[in-house]
C-alpha cells in the first residue's frame, strides 16, 4: 500500500483544482467566442433587414424614389411632401448607418459591416444635394461621434481596392 501523507493529498488536489480551473477557462473562453460570433451575425441580420425594408419601399413606392432622387440632386427643395418623404428615409438609412457604427466602434460587429456601411454613407456624400439636407437637418438626428465620422467620409471616390487592402489587413492582425 502506498503511504501518502496529508501534504501529498493536498498537493494533488491543489493541482487537479488548477487542471479544473484551466479547463473551465477554456471553456468560457470558447463559450464567449461563440456568444460574440452569435451577436455580430444578429446585428448584421437586423441590420439588413432594415435596410431590405428601406429598399423596397424605396423600389416599390416611385414618388418616394423620385423625391429621393429629386433630394440627392438638389432640386424641389421647397416642394414639403416630397422633400419630406425623402428627408425621413434618409433619416432612415442614416440610423442604420449609426447603428453599424457605434457597433463596429464597440466591436461589436465585423470590420467589413462597417466599410460596407462606410461605402454607403460615400455614395450620399458624392451626391450634389447631400451636404445641403445634412447641414440644414440630417445632422441634427445622430451621435455627435457619428456626425464628426460623416464629415471625416471624403467627397472624393474612394479607392475600393486600397480599402480592401486596408480592410485586409486589419482582419489579418485582427485590429
Amino acid at each position: 500500500m502506498i503511504d501518502l501523507n496529508w501534504d501529498a493529498l493536498g498537493a494533488i488536489a491543489e493541482l487537479i483544482g488548477a487542471i479544473a480551473i484551466i479547463v473551465t477557462l477554456i471553456y468560457l473562453t470558447i463559450q464567449l467566442k461563440q456568444e460574440s460570433a452569435s451577436v455580430k451575425a444578429a446585428t448584421f441580420q437586423s441590420a439588413s433587414q432594415g435596410r431590405t425594408s428601406l429598399r423596397v419601399a424605396l423600389m416599390t413606392d416611385s414618388n418616394l424614389r423620385l423625391a429621393v432622387t429629386k433630394l440627392l440632386a438638389g432640386a424641389d427643395e421647397d416642394n414639403f411632401d416630397s422633400g419630406f418623404a425623402a428627408h425621413v428615409y434618409l433619416v432612415e438609412e442614416f440610423r442604420i448607418a449609426q447603428a453599424a457604427y457605434y457597433l463596429h466602434q464597440r466591436d461589436l460587429a465585423d470590420m467589413e459591416f462597417w466599410h460596407h456601411e462606410r461605402h454607403m454613407l460615400h455614395t450620399y456624400k458624392m451626391q450634389p444635394g447631400f451636404e445641403a439636407w445634412w447641414e440644414k437637418s440630417g445632422m441634427f438626428y445622430y451621435t455627435q461621434e457619428f456626425v464628426e465620422e460623416v464629415d471625416r467620409i471624403s467627397n472624393v471616390p474612394l479607392d475600393v481596392e486600397a480599402e480592401y487592402m486596408v480592410l485586409s489587413e486589419s482582419v489579418e492582425s485582427g485590429t
